[in-house]
This record gives structure tokens, sequence and C-alpha cells, in this order.
């Protein structure tokens, strides 16, 4: 596998965020090296039997060396339409740039006056400076609102975010909103405009050694792929360890449950049950209290029946 992947498996925000799919936690990005292009050598200029032109490599160019199609016209590697500057031509031969906008020789936005504009469609003069209808240098307006109408043709706000005239905000943060709704962030995640959030795309770089080239008939190779199983053993043991205190985190707090839900138990039993121990106390307090009263008030009734026998006598 090339790249790491994308956090769509398992996403714990709260632990650093990782995925199993992909093994890219807490891996640090690796810009993947952009390999150099070969040197093309100059095209040859090669006749043909027919009177036109080849290169060495059998594509129809002219006699000055230059591609073209089958109509002669000049084109560009891609096979698009060019002049002989390289700048894009549409059907109708005005010259485009790669956004299908209509440009100058410079390569210079153009509105319908063929007068040069910037990306926002303001007005420029030769050195790029934003200029009025009368040729006068554009100048910031501050409106009643308190936004700025910027003199490039944009409109800052008073929260710091910029907006663009083809809808587009740029947040302070550097999020970029498009006019649908759908927000672009720094990171390269990208918020849709339902509010579901797509994490970006995690590369670290291409290995030495890969599924399709493993091999160890040279030092060199049998290095590559002992260095490539020892990170991978080191990916292994990081998720162990990352799940291992993810599961002791959800122990502690099962056990701190369970205790809780124990002591709001006993609390309640004591709330709504009996105190056997203290309701059987109080009732043996009262039996012998109710029992020394019989006895004293029948000593007490006995006293006077005694001496009336005396007297008697």
């Amino acid at each position: 596998m090339e790249y790491g992947g994308i956090n769509n498996s398992i996403n714990l925000a709260g632990n650093g965020g990782f995925t199993i799919s992909g093994l890219t936690s807490g891996v640090p990005y690796v810009e993947p090296e952009e390999p150099e292009e070969p040197k093309k050598d100059p095209f040859e200029i090669i006749p043909t039997e027919d009177g036109g032109f080849v290169n060495q490599y059998g594509d129809a160019i002219n006699e000055d060396g230059h591609l073209i199609n089958e109509n002669g016209e000049l084109i560009n590697e891609e096979g698009q339409r060019v002049n002989e500057n390289g700048i894009l031509m549409n059907e109708n031969g005005e010259l485009v740039n790669e956004e299908g906008k209509r440009v100058n020789e410079n390569n210079v936005l153009i509105d319908e006056q063929n007068r040069p504009i910037n990306a926002n469609g303001v007005l420029i003069d030769e050195n790029g400076t934003p200029i009025n209808e009368d040729g006068t240098p554009r100048e910031d307006v501050l409106n009643e609102d308190g936004t700025i109408l910027k003199a490039d043709g944009t409109t800052e706000h008073p929260d710091g975010s910029i907006s663009f005239p083809d809808g587009r905000i740029i947040h302070p943060d550097g999020s970029i909103e498009q006019p649908d709704g759908t927000i672009n962030h720094p990171d390269g995640s990208v918020t849709q405009p339902d509010g579901t959030v797509i994490e970006a795309e995690k590369k670290y770089g291409t290995p030495l050694v890969t599924a399709d080239s493993v091999s160890i008939t040279d030092v060199k190779n049998s290095q590559s792929m002992i260095a490539m199983l020892d990170t991978m053993i080191q990916a292994v043991d990081s998720k162990r360890a990352e799940l291992g205190a993810v599961q002791n985190r959800f122990s502690s707090t099962v056990n701190n449950l369970s205790s809780i839900s124990e002591n709001v138990a006993a609390a309640r039993s004591r709330v709504r049950d009996a105190d056997y121990a203290a309701e059987t106390a109080s009732l043996t307090s009262s039996q012998i209290i109710q029992q020394a009263s019989s006895t004293i008030l029948a000593q007490a009734n006995q006293r006077p029946q005694a001496a009336l026998a005396l007297l008697g006598n």
C-alpha cells in the first residue's frame, strides 16, 4: 500500500484521532518527493512523404518543430489548441486560460471590451493595480454596515472574513466557504453543506519497498525490507498502546460508574427501607417500659389492700 488511507474506520477525535484501516495516528505527514521529469530531447524535424513533418516520437509538427493537429493548428502536449506563445485557444480562436476565461496576449484576463481585469472582474492597469473606468486608481470604500469594499473587488467583513464576487468566503481561520455551502478547512478536511465532515486524506510518502516490489535479492532491498517490517511492528505497537490506554480509561470509567450506582442504591435503601436493627431496639425498649409500668402499677394496687387488711385485724 503506497499511502496510509482515510480516517473512515474508527475516529477517536478525543484521543488524537486514528484509523485502524490506515494506521495513521501519530504519524507525521511526509510530503512525497516529486520525481524529476526526465529532460526531453529537442524535437527532431523529420520530413514525411506527404510533405509534412514529424518528430522523433512520430508526432505531427510544423517546420518550426511545434506540435500541430490534423488541421495544422498549433497544439500543446495535451492536444489542446494554442497560439505561438503556448496560450490556450477556444473553438472561436480566442485566447483563454485553463479555466476557459478570455485572456490577452500576456495571459491576463480581459472583459467584454478586451480591457485587462483581475480575477474579481475589476479593471487593472499594466502594473496590475485596480483602476476606475476613468483610469484613476481604485480606493477602498467603507460601507455603513462596517464592511469594506476593497479596491481589488473583494469585501472585508468586520469579523475579518473576506468575500469574493463569485460567492467564495475566506474566514479568519483560513477555511474557504464555497457558494454551495461547502467549507474547505486548512487541514484538508471538508465540511459538506449538510454538515457532514470528510476527514483529510493523510499521505505518508512512498515506501522503499511495496507489495509489488518485495525483493531480497541484494543487500539494499534486504535492508529496505527489514526497515519496512520494523516500521510496521512499531506502528502495531503504537496502536496497541493507544488501544490499551483507551481501554484503561473505559475500565476506570466503568468502575467509577459502578461505585456511584452502588452508593445511590444504598442511599435509596436507607430512604425507602426500614432499619431493622433500630426498629427492633425501639420495640424491645417499648416492651420493657410497658412491662415495668405494669409491674409498678400492680404493686401500687397491692399496698392499699395490705393497709385495709391490717385495719381489719
